[in-house]
């Protein structure tokens, strides 16, 4: 019998929220992801959408003069 290995269940660092955390801080993001990060592979191809979302709503948030913080905010990518 082969053995299987499931990513979802094992040494998969994406199943620890701190790490996404860091992970997302490290690059930049100061956004929160509305969905959860599964994987690397998934990490990677949403990275870009999520860096590009986040320099809207700034862009936004000084053209608008408004008080908000962008880490608060939540959305789907």
């Amino acid at each position: 019998m082969k053995s299987m290995k499931l990513d979802v269940l094992d040494d998969n660092p994406f199943n620890d929220p701190k790490y996404v955390k860091n992970r997302l801080k490290d690059d930049g993001v100061r956004i929160k992801p509305h969905r959860d990060i599964v994987d690397e592979e998934d990490y990677q191809e949403m990275l870009p959408g999520l860096l590009s979302e986040q320099a809207m709503i700034e862009k936004f948030i000084k053209d608008n003069n408004l008080d908000v913080d962008v880490s608060e905010i939540s959305f789907r990518v």
